[in-house]
Parts: structure tokens; C-alpha cells; sequence
């Protein structure tokens, strides 16, 4: 054999070991990044539910109070108003609304305005007959002619006389909720009601609002609390 052949032997001898472990070590770091990434993913979900979870039961806190009110035991509309008013936040309102689905009052609006068709009669009559609190998917409100959520909540005075107080959280709260992370640009945070439709995305906002995510997204999130899932975005 020829010295050229034994010098390319030795060659080979000495850098196939080394691509070798270089490319474990390069699998290693691919899946260490890969690992790193799923943990942060789960971590901002996680973190962003946390948020909307502090918004929801802050909704609910402000509700019972409400719902407690003497001024409803009194029937002095006028200062349930103010007293709503106060709780009110940007893209969160209060509306009142009697057993008939009908609003008595509006945060939103002046006290005295006309109220619309009542049109939310079967989320008060479930709300009245269960005695629980009921939280609505995305519609449209008739007031605002804007997509909103809304939670609802028992009440009653002391005469006996069934209500429903409700809080209004227009997409806009939802938006700035979902974007509080500091994310990669790469990254899409979104929120979907229980219909499978988007209340919040952090990219195409505006074109994908109202409009159903993916059927296996929607088909895994109400499945389980939590958990990862591979599937491509809209």
C-alpha cells in the first residue's frame, strides 16, 4: 500500500470519531433546545391562563358583591349604576338584567337608556334556575355591536324578585391579556371560547377574530386542562 493510502487511512481514522461525536453532541444541543422550547411553551400558556384566570374570578368577586347590594333590596336603580360604574375597567362593564333576559341597565351607556331586545334569556334562565355563574362564548353585544364575553352571576332582592348581574369584557381586554408575556416573533398566543372561536390571537388578530381555530386544537383543549399537541396553525 502507498504512503498516500496510509496517510488517508490515518486521516479517516482520526476524523470519523470526531464527526461522529460531533454530531451526537449536535443532537444533543437540537434536543436540548427542542426540550427548552416545549418548557417555555407550556410555561406561557400556562402563565397566560393564570391571567385570564385572575380576570375571571376578580370578575366574579366584583359580581357577588354586586349581587349583595342594598340597592337592589331598595330598587334604587339609579344608584346600582354608580355603584356598577365604580367597578367598571377599560373593555369591562356591567349590565343588569331582570328574569325576562331583559337589561335594566347598562354600565356601557347612561343610566335611563332605552334597552335593547332581550336576547340573552336563555344564559339568565340558566343562570336563575342552576344559582350558578354562567360564562357566555363570544358574541356580538347589541349595546356596543362589538364581540365581548360575558360572565353571569345570581341574584335577588329582598322582596324576592330574580337578577342577573352580568360583567362585559370586550376582545380588546382579552388581547392585552394574551400579550403581557414578552414572546419570540415567532411564537402565537392565542384564546378560544368553548366553541372553538377566537376571542384573542396575537397574530392575524383582527382577521382571525370570531373565526374557529383548528379542529384538533379545539378537539385537545377540551379534552384535557393541559398538554402539548403538534398540529399546524391557521
Amino acid at each position: 500500500m502507498k504512503i498516500r493510502a496510509y496517510l488517508a487511512l490515518m486521516v479517516l481514522a482520526i476524523f470519523i470519531p470526531i464527526f461522529i461525536v460531533a454530531a451526537l453532541a449536535l443532537a444533543k444541543i437540537q434536543r436540548e433546545e427542542r426540550d427548552a422550547s416545549l418548557r417555555g411553551l407550556k410555561e406561557t400558556a400556562r402563565a397566560v391562563s393564570l391571567i385570564v384566570d385572575r380576570e375571571v374570578q376578580g370578575s366574579l368577586s366584583a359580581l357577588q358583591v354586586l349581587g349583595n347590594s342594598e340597592h337592589l333590596e331598595t330598587g334604587n336603580l339609579k344608584a346600582f349604576y354608580a355603584q356598577a360604574a365604580a367597578l367598571d375597567r377599560p373593555d369591562v362593564w356591567t349590565v343588569l338584567l331582570d328574569a325576562s333576559g331583559t337589561q335594566l341597565l347598562n354600565t356601557r351607556v347612561p343610566f335611563g337608556t332605552a334597552a335593547p331586545p332581550p336576547v340573552a334569556l336563555a344564559r339568565v334562565t340558566q343562570v336563575i334556575a342552576t344559582q350558578k355563574p354562567l360564562i357566555s362564548d363570544l358574541v356580538v353585544g347589541l349595546v356596543t355591536g362589538t364581540l365581548l364575553t360575558s360572565i353571569y352571576v345570581p341574584a335577588r332582592s329582598a322582596g324576592g324578585k330574580k337578577f342577573v348581574v352580568a360583567q362585559a369584557f370586550g376582545v380588546g381586554l382579552w388581547k392585552r391579556v394574551s400579550l403581557q408575556k414578552a414572546l419570540p416573533p415567532s411564537w402565537i398566543v392565542g384564546l378560544i371560547d368553548l366553541g372553538g372561536r377566537f376571542i384573542a390571537r396575537s397574530h392575524k388578530t383582527e382577521e382571525l377574530l370570531g373565526k374557529l381555530a383548528r379542529h384538533e386544537l379545539v378537539s385537545a383543549a377540551a379534552a384535557a386542562h393541559d398538554g402539548l399537541i403538534r398540529h399546524p396553525t391557521v
